[in-house]
């Protein structure tokens, strides 16, 4: 009975193990995978804003398209950045409250407390996101300019982005579990 119940934990183990890789790694991929569109996006930014500039102060015929592709542009560069900056820990915490706590406390706050608190705020954030980007779908919403492109796939990438924010903060969430109960988490 003892080592049925040994061979059971150990398998329950592995699979956690497994599962948190699984997830630290896909996270991971992704979290680079965004960065560098990203970065591809922010050059693409720099030479239409350029473009936009030179158009409009050099030749004095000011283009109505460069600004809305900015736009466009530079949100996809912030709602797709965020897993990167989330996997990196390079997002701003204000824990002037956390540092009363003791130094375990502290660790857990961290790593498994806050990340699942922020996964509560990505869901709303996913749910009201295509909630918006499938009713501006149904209605045919186009913006005010020349161009009269339509808002839903601009809306779109609100979801989808924090969608994969989400998946990386699940992956983070998963990985603080999995170390405080190896007794990591000190």
């Amino acid at each position: 009975m003892t080592q049925e119940m040994n061979q059971k934990q150990i398998q329950q183990e592995i699979d956690r193990n497994i599962t948190a890789r699984f997830l630290g790694n896909a996270s991971e991929r992704i979290s680079r995978f965004v960065l560098l569109f990203c970065g591809v996006v922010i050059l693409i930014l720099a030479v239409s804003v350029s473009y936009g500039v030179i158009r409009r102060y050099v030749f004095n015929s000011p283009e109505p398209f460069s600004y809305e592709v900015n736009v466009i542009m530079f949100l996809a560069s912030v709602i797709f950045s965020l897993p990167a900056v989330q996997w990196l820990s390079r997002h701003i915490r204000v824990d002037f409250m956390v540092k009363a706590f003791p130094k375990g406390v502290q660790t857990v706050l961290a790593k498994i407390f806050e990340p699942a608190l922020a996964l509560v705020y990505i869901g709303i954030l996913i749910w009201w996101g295509f909630g918006g980007a499938i009713y501006s779908m149904q209605i045919g919403e186009t913006s005010q300019s020349v161009w009269r492109e339509q808002i839903f796939p601009i809306k779109l990438m609100v979801p989808i982005g924090f969608s994969l924010l989400g998946f990386v903060v699940i992956a983070q969430v998963w990985r603080g579990i999995v170390s405080l109960r190896k007794g990591h988490l000190k």
